[in-house]
């Protein structure tokens, strides 16, 4: 049987390759149910070609309604399947490839969506803030004037605007990343009964991580790959509520595997 081909965009920074944080999902995802693959590295400017390759279906459209190509997108010769975005195919591949387990167990499709809408709310959008200027040097040189167009067509401000370096704009990003974790703290606490002396459990999936999981670790790959990590922004995310973010990565490792073969 072909491999599974996962479309990815090649991280230019010494040391990172895979590096966003909606493919590193899917990667996970693929890792965790034991399937085959190969990755098929793009630069940040050539996105499209995953889309021409594939037949996929862009998922959504810009400002003046051009198609909006995104990665990853994911193709699976076995079927003949090409599909964009992280939900739709980690949806696909627990739908085809159940064993020998599943990213969203049963009964938990409400409660992942509830998750979303939450972590978007809280986290990501003031996250994301803070990475895009510095996600410029990751994109590499040929991708700067592509990248630099993609942002700020996107937010409708230059990068620079986007990403304040400094003073009470940054800060207040800060402070509400920090609430945020806090707060995401909670689910965790939550899920383990709350009891004072109560084991934590690892996974906001309990024993085992389900797709939340991997969604949560993505990002956190994401911000210390393009921040660094002897970065002060890594250290300061990674030592909030006490380093429990950092020891949470860590956890994720047998999960990790990336193919590296440019192709």
């Amino acid at each position: 049987m072909s491999e599974i081909i996962l479309y990815d965009i090649i991280g230019m920074n010494d040391g990172v390759t895979a590096w966003s944080p909606n493919t590193w999902t899917v990667r996970f995802t693929l890792n965790y149910k034991n399937l085959k693959y190969k990755t098929r590295w793009l630069e940040f400017q050539d996105i499209e070609i995953a889309y021409k390759e594939t037949n996929a279906k862009a998922t959504s459209t810009r400002s003046d309604g051009s198609p909006y190509y995104t990665l990853p997108v994911l193709y699976d010769p076995a079927t003949k399947t090409a599909i964009a975005d992280a939900l739709p195919i980690a949806d696909y591949l627990d739908r085809t490839y159940p064993n020998p387990r599943k990213v969203f167990p049963e009964d938990t499709r409400a409660l992942h969506a509830a998750f979303f809408t939450a972590m978007f709310s809280l986290l990501e959008m003031q996250m994301y803030r803070l990475i895009v200027l510095p996600g410029l040097v990751n994109a590499g040189p040929r991708a700067v004037d592509y990248y630099r167009w993609s942002k700020e067509s996107l937010f409708g401000m230059t990068l620079e605007e986007i990403t304040p370096t400094g003073g009470p704009l940054r800060e207040g990003l800060w402070k509400e990343i920090e609430s945020g974790w806090k707060q995401v703290a909670g689910w965790f606490d939550a899920a383990s009964g709350g009891e004072i002396g109560e084991r934590r459990k690892p996974f906001m999936g309990g024993e085992k991580p389900c797709y939340a999981d991997f969604h949560i670790a993505a990002r956190l790959i994401c911000v210390k790959a393009i921040w660094g990590p002897q970065s002060e922004d890594w250290r300061r995310m990674s030592g909030l509520d006490g380093g429990r973010w950092a020891n949470y990565l860590e956890q994720f490792h047998e999960y990790m595997h990336v193919d590296t073969q440019l192709r």
